[in-house]
């Protein structure tokens, strides 16, 4: 039997945070959450199949910030999130220095 559960929007993803992570600051539970939100869906994804991060691709990315000190703010952020989210082919956003490079290059 398979359920098929709506998607956590972030303030659901925070609260599933809180409960799994009561120490950590919600400031920082609130970021990753919104960052996750941004993340690249996987080639060939439209809006009908592209959705949030599952609440245990969060939990492992607070799990991962939570270890090695990480914030959305840290150069290492990008890294962790490919980590955590590659199962489903998607990737972090891109920088916007990469994006201005991108479009200065064409």
């Amino acid at each position: 039997v398979e359920v098929k559960l709506p998607d956590a929007d972030d303030k659901r993803l925070v609260e599933i945070g809180k409960a799994h992570f009561p120490k950590l600051k919600v400031q920082l539970l609130q970021r990753v959450a919104e960052h996750m939100g941004q993340t690249v869906p996987a080639p060939g994804a439209t809006a009908a199949t592209t959705t949030m991060p599952s609440p245990a691709e969060y939990l492992d990315t607070l799990r991962a910030c939570d270890t090695l000190k990480i914030t959305p703010e840290s150069p290492d952020w990008k890294n962790v999130v490919q980590m955590t989210l590659w199962k489903h082919g998607r990737s972090a956003p891109k920088e916007e220095e990469e994006e201005d490079g991108d479009a200065a290059a064409e």
